[in-house]
Formats: C-alpha cells, structure tokens, sequence
C-alpha cells in the first residue's frame, strides 16, 4: 500500500447544551463522605439496570427503589433522568479505568493515541470477556443512543468520532495505508468489535472475541506480534 501516512489533528466535537445542561444537574458530593457512597450505589443501581433493560425502560422510581432510598432523596443528587444516565456512562468508564488498570478514557480520548488506540482497543475486549454487564450497558445504551433525542447521543457521537480517528492513524502507521484507506480500515474494525460483542453475549461459549479480533487484523494487513 503507498506509504503517505499523513494524519489530521483529532476531530473537536463540540458537547451539545443539553449536555451541559445535564452536568449541571449533578451534584458530586465530597469524596469519602456518606453522600459520595449513596451517589456511587445510585450510579451502580442504575448500570445494572441499564443493562438488564436498557436506559428509555427503567424509571428514577425504581432506581431510587433498588438503591434503597427516596425518590425526592435520588433527585438531591441527579435532577432529572438525562443527567443521571450521563454521569451513569461516565461512571462506567471511571470503573473501567479503575477496574482494568488501563488509561482508557473513552470520554475525551487524552490517552488514546495514534500508537495505542489498536492495542488499548483489544485489551478492552479481554477485560470485557470478564464483565459481562459491561457489554451488555454498552450494546443498549449505544442502540438507544442513535436516536437523536437521547441524552447519550453526543456523548456516542464523540466517542466513535475519536476511536475513529485514532485508530485510522494506527492503522495508517502499521500498514502504510493512505488516510483514506487507514480510515475506512478504523470504521471496519469498530463495526466489527462492536458486532462480535452481541454475538458473545448470545453465545460466549462459541465467540472468541479476542481470538476472532487477531484474526480480522490479519485480514486488514495489520501484524499483530506485538498487541
């Protein structure tokens, strides 16, 4: 493939107002306190209600219910459901980061890069086979994100405008694709990894994903000793 490996400066994707508006309707106690402890058990209630029914199908009521308080004492902390979905899926990273042991911040992207995007990719996927209510909060809440009105869809649109972009210059840097070429590469291989997380979830018993995600990077002409 030609050699011309040129990369654009990462896509600035601007946070909508609504999004702006949902972060002020958060309120983050001080760290070690009883009210911390509350928002961290209301925030893991909700994931694992996500999860099980995706985020438009669960109410505040019965988050506040399973979290073992209030109604009016869960919105003290969350005003409205889009503030308390976001700082959900910001919760989920924060406990992916802390969990894993990874810099992985799919948030803003800082610690993905040109070099690591590919790797940190994969070793998400390892850490993934291990959670497997992490994948399922992603495959529903990412479902219900594409429709323009959900409180997640800015948040996804940048997510994937950033792996995008990093992993078009991994894959520009591995194999000497022009951008174009890297970049259709980046879109293959998100369409796949996000693919082969429903199939594993339907059958993790016969849906090796790392294995299967090695083998989809040979296809594509990327070696892999290293990741």
């Amino acid at each position: 493939m030609p050699t011309d490996t040129h990369h654009t400066e990462s896509p600035q994707v601007s946070v909508s107002d609504d999004e702006h508006r949902a972060k002020r309707s958060v309120v983050t106690p001080k760290q070690g306190t009883k009210g911390e402890r509350t928002r961290e058990r209301i925030l893991d209630t909700a994931l694992a209600l996500f999860a099980q029914s995706g985020s438009n199908a669960v109410s505040l009521r019965s988050i506040a219910a399973k979290s073992g308080i209030s109604h009016s004492g869960l919105l003290r902390y969350f005003m409205n459901k889009n503030a308390l979905v976001l700082a959900a899926i910001e919760h989920r990273d924060i406990l992916f980061i802390r969990t894993a042991g990874m810099p992985l911040d799919h948030f803003t992207g800082r610690s993905v890069t040109d070099d690591n995007a590919i790797s940190l990719l994969l070793d998400a996927m390892r850490y993934n086979t291990q959670t497997p209510g992490t994948v399922a909060i992603f495959v529903k809440l990412s479902a219900e994100a594409t429709a323009p009105d959900h409180p997640a869809h800015q948040y996804f649109e940048r997510r994937y405008a950033i792996l995008v972009d990093k992993l078009s210059g991994s894959f520009a840097q591995r194999t000497g694709a022009t951008p174009d070429q890297a970049e259709r590469m980046a879109r293959q291989f998100i369409a796949f990894t996000d693919g082969i997380q429903i199939q594993w979830l339907l059958d993790p018993k016969a849906t090796d994903m790392q294995s299967l995600a090695l083998d989809y990077l040979h296809q594509l002409g990327v070696k892999t000793t290293d990741l």
